[in-house]
């Protein structure tokens, strides 16, 4: 049999704009970029499932696994808190992702502390607790936005989540588990550390309690950070922007390297692997 193979894009800190023409860091328009990340994601995905149909459906058989593509979303979607940039990505993700099936869901970041986050991502939000499921993985989301500093940067883990997120493993022990938020867990050694998860032994205490925990991803760094958490050191994989790159460095600095997305593939025995992928300018 031909394993089918489990494919989760992650896209992340968009901070879209009210005006779509607005440029950010690096000359850079969020709206711009987000679209042409977005237009490469659809054509990869649209070849895989060319690359997977079969020639001829009348003598498909049980022998081959189709590939199963969701898309994640790990917050910072707006860059100014307003309606209008979210109703952008909504047009964006319609005209790009629903319109070739696939599902795709959404965490919080730290710049989603506003109205209007909850309301408009109401069924697109991965809660605690409510993982998706994919064959052999389930995927979690964890909201580290700072309840006790609502206008900050910095990252926050609560108790709730992490109660949610260890049931739900327990209760699906069986399964090999995977876990989102959007704050990076560990330092990175950089200006962004003054943004960081400030109670991040949290996590990994439950990344040492869990060995079905096979990794975690993250957003906030707009870096493909690469680090291991607990003490089965658990990957934990950070994802570039879709629009301007951080420099991983003590002082605040802006990467010459290109938006992009990162995909994580999933294997049925618990292996997982993480790729980045850079697109050019709008």
């Amino acid at each position: 049999m031909t394993e089918g193979v489990i494919e989760l894009i992650q896209i992340s800190d968009c901070h879209l704009f009210k005006d779509k023409s607005k440029v950010g860091y690096g000359e850079i328009a969020p709206y711009q970029s987000l679209e042409t990340v977005l237009r490469q994601v659809s054509q990869r995905i649209r070849l895989s499932k060319t690359k997977c149909a079969p020639d001829d459906a009348e003598h498909q058989t049980d022998d081959v696994v189709q590939a199963v593509t969701v898309i994640l979303v790990t917050g910072d979607i707006t860059g100014d808190d307003t309606h209008e940039s979210y109703m952008h990505f909504l047009s964006l993700m319609s005209q790009h992702i629903d319109s070739i099936g696939v599902d795709w869901y959404v965490i919080a970041g730290n710049h989603d502390n506003n109205p209007h986050f909850e309301r408009i991502f109401a069924k697109r939000i991965l809660c605690s607790g409510h993982p998706v499921t994919i064959g052999d993985w389930q995927v979690h989301g964890m909201d580290t936005r700072c309840a006790s500093e609502p206008h900050s940067a910095k990252g926050e883990v609560n108790s709730h989540d992490v109660r949610m997120v260890s049931r739900a493993i327990e209760q699906a022990s069986s399964k090999h588990h995977l876990v989102a938020l959007h704050h990076h867990i560990k330092p990175s050694n950089s200006w962004m550390d003054k943004h960081r998860l400030f109670n991040a032994e949290r996590i990994d205490a439950m990344a040492s309690k869990y060995t079905q925990i096979k990794g975690f991803i993250h957003g906030h760094v707009h870096h493909p950070l690469r680090q291991q958490v607990g003490e089965h050191e658990t990957p934990s994989f950070g994802s570039p922007s879709t629009c301007w790159q951080w420099k991983m460095q003590t002082t605040f600095g802006v990467s010459e390297s290109n938006p992009g997305y990162q995909v994580i593939q999933l294997h049925s025995d618990g292996g997982l692997s993480c790729e980045v992928y850079r697109t050019a300018f709008a």
